[in-house]
């Protein structure tokens, strides 16, 4: 979502193309199936370089790997400061947040479920929240400009990740622990609000279609 968050915050046009797939039986029971045919087309004849999307196509060469069209997307419409020095910043940001949602993803368990009956799962989860994310945060906000961004006095690819980051990563099983936490360090809220309030994200989240991916 970082990648049409980027087109839409700049106002670009593009086009938004969604492979188109449905589900028979039910999840976790034996009989389950995703049919995916254009997909798993696309994967057999190699139009998709790693077997896997996203992917952009530009004048009819596929690219792949999300981190690296949200660099070269930002780059293209300017949200990826305005000099080297800012752009590794920038980077460096958005690559500290991916280690955050990596220890997320490890805390609680690629199976885990909102009960928690799992004692150890509940205690890694519980570790994160009450340390982890706010020691987290502390450094984060640390960062954030005079201006109230990330990076000098505009929006940037750092803040949009944060934003989608704070948004898809916790469900809403666990994102009720979040605010709390957010709140204690009130540059990154203002990030939050701003990224939520320019006008062509706002705009996109009004109208995007609501699909699995």
């Amino acid at each position: 979502e970082v990648i049409r968050y980027l087109f839409a915050a700049s106002g670009a046009d593009y086009e938004d193309y969604r492979y188109q797939f449905k589900m028979e039986g039910t999840f976790g029971q034996p009989g389950f199936k995703v049919i995916k045919e254009e997909f798993d087309a696309d994967k057999a004849s190699f139009k998709l370089p790693f077997q896997k999307v996203p992917v952009m196509e530009i004048e009819g060469q596929t690219y792949a790997q999300s981190k690296a069209i949200e660099r070269y997307v930002a780059k293209q419409l300017g949200l990826f400061g305005k000099d080297d020095l800012e752009g590794l910043k920038i980077d460096m940001v958005c690559e500290q947040i991916r280690d955050i949602r990596d220890a997320w993803t490890k805390a609680k368990g690629y199976k885990m479920r909102p009960n928690m009956t799992d004692t150890s799962v509940a205690t890694t989860v519980n570790t994160f929240f009450d340390t982890d994310l706010p020691t987290q945060m502390d450094m984060l906000q640390r960062l954030v400009a005079d201006e109230g961004w990330f990076v000098g006095g505009s929006l940037s690819l750092a803040d949009i990740q944060f934003y989608n980051f704070l948004n898809s990563a916790f469900g809403p099983a666990f994102a009720e622990k979040v605010d709390p936490i957010l709140a204690k360090y009130p540059k990154l809220a203002t990030i939050k609000e701003k990224v939520a309030s320019d006008p062509g994200i706002k705009g996109w989240e009004e109208k995007r279609p609501q699909t699995q991916f």
